[in-house]
C-alpha cells in the first residue's frame, strides 16, 4: 500500500495531519472521522497492510439494512492518522476534524490471524464486495462495501447487514467524539493544542514570532478564562448588540466574519433550570419554540446567550417564511453566536474570542443547539454566501465587548442584497380585484417621528393578502401617521394604520433624499421587532467604512 498520493496533496509545513506511523497488536482497528471541509462528510476507514483504506460517506453511516450509504473511495491514509483531530488549515482537506468512532474489527469469515484476515479483506476488496464486522463504540456488527459500476472507479456502497444491532435510529445524531467527547464545532470553536496532531510542529515563521499574543494563541483554561470576568447577580432584560450597515465586503485580520442567518434573533436565559427565549421587542418565544427551549433545558446551568433561531429547508439552508409558520415538522436550528452571563460570571467584558471560546466548551452542540462558526477572510466568506444565496455576513472586531443595545462600527454587517425592516403606516386600494394595491411603509428620524420611505406592491401571496388586510384594518385610523408627504400614490386611495406591524422588505436602492427608489418585495412581517426602534439604516460609504477599519488598526497597535 502506498501513501504517495496522499503525501503528494499535502504540504506538511502546513498542516497538522500526521506522515505516517506503524500498527502494532494482532488485531485490525478501524475509525471513522467526522469532517467538516468544504461539505461535512464522514471518512471511513480500515487498516489494511499498515495504512488506512478510506472512503468519504456523505451522509454518513447507517444501522438501517435498508439504507444504502454512497462512500467513495480516496487515497490511503498513514496509521497514525486514526487518532487525528484538529483543524487542517487552508489547502486541500481544510476543515475541522473529530474521531467520530473507532474500534477493532475483522472479516465476516474470521480467519486464523491477523495477517490471513488482512489476505482474505484485501482479496474480496479487490474482487469489489468485502463483509467485516465492525466492534466500535457507536458502530457495531456486520457491514458491506459493495463497488458500485454506475458511479465511476471509486463508488462503493456502505451496507448495513442484518443482525442484533440493526436499528432505524439515525446514529449521526450521536455527534461528540469518541475520544475528546466534543462535536465538531467545539473543537472547531477552542482550537487548544490537544485538538492538533501530536506530531511536534518543528518550524516557525517569522510571522509567528512576530504575531502580537492574544487569547486566541494562548493555551487557557476555560476555568481562566471566567476568572477574566466579573462576579455577577443573573443579568436581567438584556438588550442585544446591534451591526451598523456597510457596503462593501473586506477581510482584515482585526475582525473575523460569521454568516448572518435569515431568523429571528433571540437572548436565551437560563436560571434555576427556567429557560426563556426573549426575541429583540422583548416578546417572550419560549413557548413558540418548544423545541429550542428543549435542548437549552439540558445545560443545567445559569447562562445567557445570544443566537439567532432559524428553520432550515431541504437543502439545509434558513427558510424565513418556514419559520414564521412553524409546525411540528419544521426543522428548527438556534445558531449561537455570544455568551453573555455564565456560572455567575458576567462576560460582556470580555473580548469577543474569549467569549466564543467559552460558548464552544460549554455548550453541549445538537441536532438544534449549533455553533455559529466564524471565519477569517471576509471577501471569500461574502463570496461563497452570495453564491449559496444566503442572506449575508458580519464582521465582529476580535476585541470587542459585547454593549447592549448599541449599534456602532465594532459589529459591521453586509446583506447580499438590499434589505431592512419598516413599519407599516398605511395601504392604498386596488381597482383591479385584489385585496389592496401596495402597502406604505417608513421609519423613525432622529426626532422619533415616523417617516414615510416607500411602498410595496410586490411579494404578496393572493391567498394570504385578505388576511394581511383584516390585520391593517384592525388597525385603521383616520389621520397619516407618516410625519411627511406620500409621494407617487397615483391617484389611490389611501388608507393608515396604528404604526405597530414591522415587516421586511427588499429593495433596489436608496434615493439622494432617503426615500426606496422602486416599489419594494415584502418579505413577511418582523413579530420580533419594536416598530419604536425601526430606523432608517443607510450604509456606511466606502470611505466611512475604510476609516473604521484604519481606526481600528491603530487602536490595536498603540496597545501592542
Amino acid at each position: 500500500m502506498s501513501l504517495t498520493q496522499y503525501k503528494k496533496k499535502r504540504a506538511f509545513d502546513k498542516t497538522p495531519e500526521p506522515t505516517g506511523g506503524k500498527p502494532t497488536g494482532d488485531k485490525l482497528h478501524f475509525v471513522v472521522q467526522k469532517h467538516h471541509a468544504s461539505h461535512l462528510h464522514y471518512d471511513f476507514r480500515l487498516e489494511m497492510e499498515g495504512v488506512l483504506k478510506s472512503w468519504a460517506v456523505p451522509k454518513g453511516p447507517s444501522m438501517d439494512p435498508s439504507v444504502k450509504r454512497l462512500a467513495m473511495m480516496v487515497e490511503d491514509h498513514p496509521w497514525d492518522y486514526r487518532n487525528f483531530e484538529g483543524i487542517i488549515p487552508s489547502g486541500y482537506g481544510a476543515g475541522t476534524v473529530i474521531v467520530w468512532d473507532e474500534g477493532t474489527y475483522e472479516p465476516a469469515e474470521k480467519k486464523k490471524s491477523k495477517k490471513e484476515n488482512e489476505k482474505s479483506l484485501l482479496h474480496h476488496l479487490y474482487e469489489g464486495s468485502v463483509s467485516f464486522v465492525l466492534k466500535g463504540k457507536k458502530l457495531k456488527g456486520e457491514f458491506s462495501l459493495v463497488k458500485t459500476k454506475s458511479r465511476g472507479d471509486n463508488a462503493w456502497l456502505l451496507v448495513k447487514k442484518d443482525d442484533e444491532y440493526v436499528s432505524t435510529a439515525d446514529i449521526t445524531k450521536k455527534e461528540k467524539s469518541v475520544l475528546s467527547h466534543k462535536t465538531l464545532e467545539q473543537v472547531k470553536a477552542h482550537p487548544a493544542k490537544e485538538w492538533k496532531s501530536h506530531r511536534e510542529q518543528k518550524t516557525k515563521s517569522v510571522a509567528d514570532d512576530a504575531e502580537t499574543e492574544t487569547s486566541e494563541n494562548k493555551t487557557e483554561t476555560i476555568d481562566d478564562l471566567l476568572k477574566k470576568g466579573t462576579k455577577s447577580a443573573f443579568l436581567k432584560n438584556v438588550d442585544p448588540m446591534l451591526c451598523t450597515l456597510i457596503k462593501e465586503p473586506f477581510s482584515d485580520p482585526k475582525y473575523l466574519f460569521e454568516v448572518k442567518f435569515d431568523g429571528y434573533r433571540i437572548i436565551a436565559s437560563i436560571k434555576k433550570g427556567k429557560v426563556k427565549l426573549s426575541s429583540r421587542s422583548g416578546l417572550d418565544y419560549t413557548h413558540k419554540y418548544p423545541a429550542v427551549a428543549k435542548a437549552l433545558s439540558e445545560l443545567e446551568t445559569d447562562i445567557i446567550v445570544d443566537g439567532e433561531i432559524v428553520a432550515l429547508n431541504n437543502e439545509g439552508h434558513p427558510d424565513f417564511d418556514a419559520l414564521q409558520k412553524t409546525t411540528k415538522e419544521t426543522t428548527l436550528a438556534f445558531y449561537l453566536f455570544d455568551i453573555l452571563y455564565y456560572k455567575g460570571y458576567d462576560l460582556q467584558q470580555l473580548p469577543l474570542t474569549e467569549r466564543k471560546q467559552i460558548l464552544g466548551a460549554v455548550i453541549p452542540f445538537n441536532g438544534v443547539l449549533k455553533f455559529s462558526d466564524h471565519f477569517d477572510d471576509g471577501l471569500k466568506l461574502y463570496d461563497l454566501i452570495k453564491d449559496q444565496d444566503l442572506e449575508g455576513i458580519v464582521a465582529k472586531k476580535r476585541q470587542s465587548q459585547y454593549q447592549q443595545g448599541k449599534r456602532n462600527s465594532d459589529w459591521l454587517k453586509l446583506p447580499t442584497e438590499k434589505r431592512q425592516e419598516f413599519v407599516i403606516g398605511g395601504w392604498a386600494e386596488s381597482v383591479h380585484g385584489r385585496a389592496f394595491r401596495s402597502l406604505l411603509f417608513g421609519a423613525y428620524n432622529k426626532d422619533h417621528q415616523l417617516e414615510w420611505i416607500g411602498r410595496s406592491g410586490g411579494g404578496f401571496k393572493e391567498k394570504e393578502m385578505p388576511a394581511i388586510l383584516k390585520k391593517l384594518k384592525a388597525l385603521e385610523i383616520d389621520e397619516s401617521p407618516f410625519v411627511n408627504k406620500i409621494l407617487d400614490t397615483k391617484g389611490a386611495i389611501l388608507h393608515f394604520v396604528k404604526p405597530e406591524l414591522v415587516a421586511n422588505f427588499r429593495f433596489a436602492t436608496w434615493t439622494k433624499s432617503g426615500r426606496i427608489r422602486k416599489p419594494a418585495t415584502f418579505l413577511g412581517f418582523r413579530k420580533d421587532k419594536n416598530p419604536e426602534k425601526v430606523v432608517r439604516e443607510i450604509p456606511l460609504s466606502k470611505t466611512e467604512e475604510e476609516k473604521i477599519i484604519k481606526t481600528s488598526d491603530k487602536k490595536s497597535s498603540n496597545k501592542s
